[in-house]
């Protein structure tokens, strides 16, 4: 992963405007989190919703930062999270997950 991790990280240096930023993003998160490095997957996420808002990659990030907070014990960030995207992509296989994941939550 330390491989990939690198080139992800190059790609978003080399081709800031490319429309796969969003993509080499979340790949670069899945990559911190095989590493165990939780607080930088977080942010790559953070940085999609907050930057790439018209991603197709939105929902994705928003279930597992969800899924990252519930495996925390944050139930109120994770249910926060997941209802942001109920609400905000509403019929997105991602949306469905999460309505299924927030009734678990008491």
């Amino acid at each position: 992963y330390g491989l990939a991790l690198s080139a992800f990280q190059q790609f978003i240096v080399d081709f800031p405007d490319s429309s796969v930023i969003p993509q080499a993003y979340y790949y670069l998160g899945e990559c911190y989190e095989q590493q165990g490095n939780v607080e930088e997957v977080k942010r790559v996420l953070e940085i999609i919703i907050e930057v790439h808002r018209k991603s197709r990659q939105v929902p994705a990030a928003l279930f597992k930062l969800g899924t990252l907070m519930a495996k925390e014990g944050n139930s109120y960030k994770a249910k926060e999270y997941w209802d942001k995207l109920i609400k905000d992509y509403r019929g997105s296989p991602e949306a469905k997950l999460a309505s299924s994941q927030i009734k678990r939550i008491p």
